[in-house]
């Protein structure tokens, strides 16, 4: 078993989530066959100036490697 201490901030940085998630590691490896992504379309109008800034702000800084963990049934 994993235990990961979970925190999440808005961009105020005030915490708005936090706790722990107990997850139950394999006790093998496990592989996917690669997927095809879906196509991601970003239309200013519908999410506002504010979106843009924020890509254009944050363009300067690498690629973080980022995992999602989901309970799938």
């Amino acid at each position: 078993m994993v235990i990961f201490d979970c925190r999440c901030v808005n961009q105020r940085g005030e915490e708005v989530i936090c706790g722990s998630a107990k997850v139950i590691a394999p006790s093998e490896k496990v592989k996917r066959k690669v997927m095809t992504l879906p196509t991601i379309e970003l239309v200013e109008d519908k999410l506002g100036p504010a979106y843009g800034n924020f890509l254009q702000s944050s363009s300067k800084f690498p690629p973080l490697k980022t995992a999602i963990v989901h309970p799938w049934g």
